[in-house]
């Protein structure tokens, strides 16, 4: 083998194309978004993954580079990044410090170093909106080994013994629009430290797309076509009250803030920013207090201002004593138009994601130390509302019965699969397995029946779950005594998903075996007329 040789130049900062700097680093449009089944923020966190220049491992010749993309390029990126960590712990002796600061012996190097990972990466923002990526996109955002090793404090979040900053709030049946983070800021340095506090919250945007590919195919020769609201990839702020208590209690409303009531309602709260902006808009013809709207001293009241108000509404500050910590809850509440505006867009509710932030001040020579965050995800409703599985079915499809288009685009789905007697193969059960005649008038859905006294049988269930469910059951029961016939735990099912590389949807309809010939659970046959379901 030959020698090669090639120069490297190493610099500090983000950089993509060649060393161009960049202020606002995107996510790669192909990298996964959760959430889990149990409403558990995955993924955990973001790291390097496209276009990296690395080994082909799957080539023996130690030079064999290109250009990869995907999970096996983040992930050696964040172990490199563990093992960096792991180092300076050990060397720094930051273990014993964590142990003694928190009074937690077991406090493991994991759990100390999964804690200043998570709480040290940086929210990546999203240039065209000005807001961070999903939380379901990034989790806590940008890895950043730096940060790490400069941070002077630590942050544990109730719930997460493993070290892990994330808050993870399930789901909210009745709407109530109120989320709380508790958390515990542990001074790591013998010297006090003043920390601002905030949070942000977002939700995924909705925004008008075509109604189906068909649609879109008829936009581009001219023809008529139809739209509907679709959820996007971008988030959009949510409206908030934000109130903080350090060690049990309360904090006070800044001193600043006491005229503010732009909407004259005798409070001050986050309708009042949203009173701001109704009157930049031309929504409101008037304001309470303007003399006060003017936050940042322009002659002039713009959305800045009302930017400015919700920050300076929404923050808390703390002093963290020396070698010491304090107990931070933060409660963040939807404004009731908020909600009103949740319930008109999303029926089956809405994800509640964003980040609560503490910022140390900066010293008397103006040097910025490390900022923590912790990323938030709740859902507005109840979790198990929507439907788990395709819009519509085989048979309803075929029959013209569902004209909506299906999530995954494949029309076969959600059928069951049957066989006649002295029929070694399987047919899509439902309807004539001869000839079908769904444009016949006279055709009824009641003349899918099974003849148990002549050998037919139903086969499988193909279902198409757009879900993660941790478990499925499947049951056949009768449809006026609920009576069940057979029933069997399937355990977990994943969902259908997208597959960027092949440009096509993945597993999207998994069988689920029958394997029922018509019979009650004792294998007695079912007497004529029984009307029957099958569930999953």
């Amino acid at each position: 083998a030959g020698l090669y040789t090639c120069t490297l130049k190493v610099t500090n900062g983000l950089h993509v194309n060649n060393g161009e700097d960049v202020k606002y680093p995107t996510m790669s449009d192909f990298s996964s978004w959760g959430t889990t089944d149990d409403l558990t923020i995955k993924p955990e966190i973001t790291a390097p993954g496209g276009n990296i220049y690395s080994v082909n491992g799957l080539l023996k010749e130690t030079d064999g580079y290109e250009v990869m993309s995907g999970t096996s390029m983040a992930t050696p990126h964040v172990a490199g990044l563990v093992a960096l960590a792991e180092q300076y712990v050990r060397e720094a002796g930051l273990l014993s410090k964590a142990q003694a600061v928190t009074g937690n012996e077991k406090l493991s190097q994991r759990n100390l170093i999964q804690s200043l990972l998570m709480s040290t990466a940086m929210p990546l923002i999203e240039e065209s909106t000005g807001l961070e990526y999903s939380v379901r996109n990034q989790g806590a955002g940008l890895a950043n080994v730096q940060n790490l090793v400069k941070a002077q404090s630590m942050i544990l979040v109730d719930g997460q013994p493993d070290g892990k900053v994330k808050a993870e709030l399930g789901d909210d049946p009745d709407r109530t629009g109120a989320y709380q983070v508790s958390f515990t800021l542990n001074n790591l340095t013998k010297e006090s430290q003043n920390y601002l506090l905030s949070a942000e919250l977002f939700t995924q945007a909705v925004e008008e797309g075509y109604k189906t590919p068909n649609d879109e195919y008829w936009a581009e020769l001219g023809e008529a076509y139809e739209t509907a609201q679709l959820l996007s990839q971008h988030t959009a702020g949510l409206q908030a009250n934000v109130a903080w208590s350090i060690n049990g209690k309360a904090v006070e409303l800044d001193n600043r803030l006491i005229h503010m009531d732009f909407n004259g309602d005798g409070s001050i709260d986050a309708d009042d920013a949203q009173a701001l902006l109704d009157y930049v808009a031309g929504i409101r013809t008037d304001i309470s207090n303007p003399d006060y709207a003017d936050l940042d001293g322009d002659q002039a009241i713009t959305s800045y201002d009302a930017y400015l108000f919700l920050e300076r509404l929404n923050r808390g500050e703390v002093t963290l004593p020396a070698g010491g910590e304090v107990r931070i809850t933060v409660t963040m509440t939807l404004t009731e138009a908020q909600k009103k505006a949740l319930d008109e867009s999303y029926e089956n509710g809405a994800y509640i994601q964003g980040y609560v932030f503490a910022v140390p001040e900066a010293t008397a020579e103006g040097l910025k130390q490390v900022s923590h965050s912790i990323p938030v995800l709740a859902f507005y409703g109840n979790w198990t509302d929507a439907s788990m599985f395709e819009a519509g079915s085989w048979l309803e499809y075929s029959a013209r019965l569902d004209t909506r288009w299906p999530y995954m685009g494949w029309i076969t789905c959600n059928y069951i699969t049957g066989t006649s007697a002295g029929s070694g193969s399987q047919y899509n059960w439902g309807g004539n397995p001869e000839t079908l005649m769904w444009d016949r008038e006279d055709y009824l859905p009641e003349r899918a029946s099974l003849n148990n006294q002549n050998g037919d049988a139903l086969c499988q269930y193909f279902v198409s779950p757009i879900r993660n469910a941790a478990n499925a059951k499947m049951q056949i029961r009768n449809v006026e005594t609920g009576e069940i016939y057979k029933q069997r735990e399937l355990g977990s099912m994943g969902a259908g998903f997208y597959y960027s590389a092949a440009s096509a949807w993945q597993r999207v309809s998994q069988p689920v075996n029958l394997t029922w010939s018509g019979t009650d659970a004792q294998g007695q046959p079912l007497p004529e007329g029984t009307v029957a379901e099958v569930q999953v």
